[in-house]
């Protein structure tokens, strides 16, 4: 079940501990992600009219936050990071105005571009005022047209990251398909991005491991549409083996699962370099998933439209 609304996915008794704890990400989905109405067949051999699960028409991204522990997280970091750095007490206040989704000005942008010069060791709270603003059109729109965003976070996905930073990076990077800018640049930066996005394929960390999952699951509905995108559906078929040799999370096995069904089900030249790649070795697994049930069903769907 995706993180109800208002809860942290970072919070674990209550402190703030970005990937500390493994939670279901929210996501911008009801049905298939929150499980709660979507058909659920007797069996995985069924009639593939009945697949609710691919192809994926809209972008999945991370909802849910708690502006408050947030901010007292960048409080604390803000007595740190040295005097040149430090915002005053309103600038703080305005990230959190930001975060509760009101109106946005560039004041708002300003102070979250001042964070964002923050130390890398102090850096991840503001890269998750980032994950939650960047959801706004004005912000996004801003930060995708800078140069060196999207070089900055992919170094944040480096393996020697720390791991609530390449986390987050992931995050937000998921979150900038939210808006034609964001899509515009990942699109365009596709190569660079699934590359060092795969850096982070090994992690133990379940809540990196869905962050990823969710990454390429979004670059395969905006592939879907694209003409004369084959190496784009080539990159996120062979990034999707990569990750799926690796143990991982049911909820990332479950959008990888959707992401590769969405990238072979229409498009016969994929279908057959997912063979080629032997794929479905990976997926036999995953029908034998007892909970839960949507990841055993789903790989099912995979495997008929790679028979």
């Amino acid at each position: 079940q995706a993180a109800a609304s208002g809860t942290d996915p970072f919070t674990g008794g209550g402190r703030y501990i970005p990937g500390g704890q493994p939670t279901q990400p929210q996501s911008s989905l009801v049905d298939p992600f929150t499980g709660a109405s979507r058909h659920q067949p007797s069996n995985v051999h069924v009639n593939l009219a009945s697949n609710t699960y691919f192809p994926q028409k809209t972008y999945v991204t991370f909802e849910t936050a708690n502006p408050v522990q947030i901010i007292n997280k960048l409080k604390e970091f803000n007595e740190k990071v040295g005097a040149e750095n430090q915002l005053s007490t309103a600038e703080l206040d305005s990230l959190q105005t930001l975060m509760e989704g009101k109106d946005v000005t560039d004041v708002h942008i300003s102070n979250i571009s001042k964070v964002l010069d923050w130390p890398t060791e102090f850096i991840f709270p503001g890269l998750d005022v980032l994950r939650v603003a960047i959801r706004n059109q004005k912000v996004c729109d801003h930060v995708c047209s800078q140069p060196g965003f999207l070089e900055r976070q992919v170094l944040f996905l480096a393996p020697s990251s720390p791991v609530p930073t390449q986390l987050l990076a992931l995050r937000i990077l998921a979150n900038c398909f939210k808006h034609a800018s964001g899509q515009r640049l990942l699109l365009a930066e596709r190569e660079t991005v699934i590359t060092e996005a795969l850096n982070c394929r090994l992690t133990p960390n379940k809540n990196v491991q869905v962050a990823l999952a969710t990454l390429l699951l979004n670059y395969s509905v905006c592939l879907q549409d694209m003409v004369d995108e084959e190496a784009g559906y080539s990159q996120c078929l062979l990034a999707i083996a990569s990750v799926m040799e690796n143990p991982l999370d049911p909820e990332a096995e479950f959008r990888l699962l959707v992401c590769l069904g969405t990238l072979i089900c229409n498009d016969k030249s994929t279908r057959e370099l997912a063979k080629s790649l032997e794929l479905q070795n990976l997926i036999i697994p995953m029908q034998t998933r007892v909970e839960p049930k949507k990841v055993s069903e789903c790989a099912g769907f995979v495997i008929n439209r790679l028979q």
